[in-house]
């Protein structure tokens, strides 16, 4: 709170209004007007120099018709008189009816200018850095004789602005005088009243005198606050004796208030302390079924890879059987002395197609499990980097391809294959997996022939994948609980129904997003997701 010695009075305020006021509106008018000034000064400097420019263009005919050039000097100099004239340029075509200079006036004080360009026998305006107005005029007398080029000094607004100040100061001056001088004539006269309240309550706060009476002004306001003020002391009186009442029953409650206060506060510690018990051991009892949903989503890949893995090395296995067979074949002949160049030239083309078997199947094993390698190191890498998000998801989808064989189940990826983004390529492994094994589990339960969409969009600084399929869809009235822990349609078939709620925590806690079932009574299920990314670029960097 403003003590009174540092307040500032009414009488000061209404001065400092006053002033203010009518200095404020000096000042804006003084403005206008000085931006008037300044503009009319400009535009009629302006209008002069245009003016001039015809009158040379009239003038020049005649002397370019007698190839008078020293006349037109002549006639050049006496533009000194006009002070915002700085350069002049007269030109003429020649013979060829090419423009060429033909008379020239520079203002002794500011130099000569270069001629300006020509293009197309036209004069167009200087490409410089001149300070001053262009004007330019044709010369015409029974055709085109040439053009007058004028440079037109500017004039200086400070300059105007400084002849303008002056009166507008004086003005200002005694407009503020006269203002003031009202001001204190009319002070006493109003704020009389107010300084005797002001006096009277100071008083009787002071002396704690309530007994005393405000007197009151001439003025209505004045009235109405002494007798507010007069009621307010009545008023004052019957306060203090009741806040002695209500003190003296405030003690009473507050001795048997601390008591029940102290016991309910115990019995409610006493509880939360056993709910806190519970509720760790249910967080405990949650993380453990999110580590063995991870396990089993691993599992089942490292089985599916395993199986898919095993026909091309049983191809090798057999390719090399057959290869061993022609080369003991080979042998038995080269040992008899009964090798023959068919025999030798059909043993090479069979090797040639066992290796060429061998190479092809090794390589597709190969792929397998790079490709297994890569989905497990992104499952369980939580770090933040750079990498391809279309190659991501086909990865994974290279490790489900033992589940996807046997069926008629189409995948369709739409992402811009040189897109690159910086963020945590576990969780997003993950989320992916649940999505396209749930899918597969719940979705497509009794159908061969399902579809799937992974449709990714980028904005600024997010990534959206809009992951869908035409399966049976999620009931309508699991589609709030479906984030939930432990909601399954399949709990009798070992299913713990903590998948979806793997991908929400993934989604929210880990990638900062968000995701939404779309629930618009279309065929199958339909998921949002929407996450913030550190980067995004468009290259073919790997995935490493």
């Amino acid at each position: 709170m403003t003590s009174p010695s540092n307040a500032t009075s009414i009488k000061s305020a209404v001065i400092l209004l006053v002033v203010g006021l009518s200095v404020l509106a000096l000042v804006a008018m003084s403005g206008l007007m000085m931006v008037r000034y300044v503009n009319i000064s400009k535009q009629n400097n302006q209008q002069d120099a245009a003016s001039l420019t015809q009158v040379l263009a009239q003038v020049s005919g005649s002397y370019i018709i007698a190839d008078n050039k020293s006349g037109m000097v002549d006639v050049l100099n006496q533009l000194e008189r006009f002070g915002y004239v700085d350069h002049v340029h007269i030109y003429s075509f020649d013979y060829d009816k090419n423009l060429a200079i033909f008379a020239t006036y520079n203002r002794p004080s500011t130099g000569a200018v270069e001629w300006i360009i020509r293009e197309g026998n036209k004069v167009r305006p200087h490409n410089g850095n001149l300070s001053g107005l262009e004007f330019i005029a044709p010369i015409e007398e029974n055709g085109r004789l040439g053009y007058v080029y004028l440079i037109s000094r500017e004039q200086n607004t400070l300059g105007l602005i400084s002849e303008f100040l002056l009166p507008a100061m004086l003005v200002f001056v005694i407009i503020v005088a006269l203002s003031l001088a009202f001001v204190m004539r009319l002070q006493g006269r109003f704020l009389r009243p107010i300084q005797d309240i002001t006096q009277f309550a100071t008083d009787m706060s002071l002396n704690k005198d309530t007994q005393q009476r405000a007197a009151s002004g001439d003025f209505k306001e004045t009235i109405l606050l002494a007798e507010a003020f007069n009621r307010l002391l009545v008023r004052l009186e019957e306060r203090r004796q009741t806040e002695l009442n209500t003190e003296q029953e405030h003690k009473r409650l507050t001795s048997s208030l601390e008591e029940k206060v102290a016991k309910r506060t115990q019995a409610l510690k006493d509880s939360n302390e056993e709910l806190i018990k519970t509720l760790e051991q249910l967080h405990q009892f949650q993380r453990q079924l999110v580590e063995k949903e991870k396990l089993a989503s691993l599992g089942d890949m490292v089985a599916g890879v395993a199986q898919e893995v095993n026909v091309p090395i049983s191809n090798c296995l057999s390719a090399c059987n057959l290869l061993d067979e022609k080369l003991s074949r080979l042998d038995d002949d080269f040992n008899t002395k009964q090798l023959r160049a068919r025999n030798m030239e059909r043993f090479l083309q069979d090797s040639q197609n066992c290796l060429q078997t061998i190479r092809h199947n090794l390589d597709r094993s190969a792929e397998l499990i790079s490709g297994f390698k890569q989905v497990a190191v992104n499952q369980t890498d939580e770090n933040t980097r750079m990498f391809p998000l279309r190659k991501l998801i086909e990865e994974l989808l290279i490790t489900l391809r033992p589940r996807l064989k046997n069926t008629h189940h189409d995948v369709y990826i739409e992402c811009d294959d040189k897109l690159q983004i910086e963020s945590k390529a576990g969780p997003l492994n993950q989320i992916l997996y649940n999505l396209l094994t749930n899918s597969l589990e719940h979705a497509f339960a009794h159908s061969d022939n399902g579809h799937i969409f992974i449709v990714v969009t980028e904005s600024q600084h997010a990534i959206s994948i809009l992951y869908r399929d035409d399966g049976i869809g999620i009931p309508e009235h699991l589609g709030k609980r479906i984030f939930d822990p432990f909601v399954t349609t399949k709990r009798g078939n070992g299913r713990t129904g903590m998948g979806l709620h793997l991908v929400y925590n993934l989604v929210t806690q880990i990638l900062g997003g968000t995701i939404q079932l779309v629930q618009d009574g279309q065929p199958g299920s339909e998921f949002v997701i929407t996450f913030p990314v550190s980067r995004i670029e468009h290259n073919r960097l790997s995935a490493g």
